[in-house]
């Protein structure tokens, strides 16, 4: 199954931010990290140890007709045996990560610093 169904307005920078995590399951091959349930559906998997459970071919898959590759999924500098890269596995930037830390997620529009 798919850990995430996302549904973010396109009008918000952020959704879902799995940070600094570990990916279990009992069956290899056969977790999806997640599928857009709107299309403009945003989730980044960061620093996060992914294992042999997830199903590394198509991580990401369509939910009815929100198809995944226009949802804003991506990963970061993930690792471990689930950590593969290919054309479905879209990987954030270390420029573009910059823009897409706990922090920033959690300032919200009033700059709330949870952390400082």
């Amino acid at each position: 199954g798919s850990i995430t169904a996302a549904r973010t307005p396109a009008t918000q920078a952020y959704g879902f931010l799995i940070y600094k995590s570990t990916i279990t399951g009992a069956t290899n091959n056969t977790t999806q990290l997640g599928r857009p349930w709107g299309q403009s559906a945003q989730v980044l998997y960061r620093e996060s140890t992914l294992s042999a459970t997830l199903a590394t071919a198509q991580p990401w898959i369509n939910m009815s007709t929100n198809v995944w590759y226009k949802a804003r999924f991506a990963e970061y500098k993930d690792t471990g045996p689930g950590a593969t890269r290919n054309n479905n596995r879209p990987q954030m930037t270390d420029a573009q990560a910059v823009n897409y830390t706990p922090q920033k997620y959690l300032a919200g529009s009033d700059g709330w610093n949870p952390i400082g």
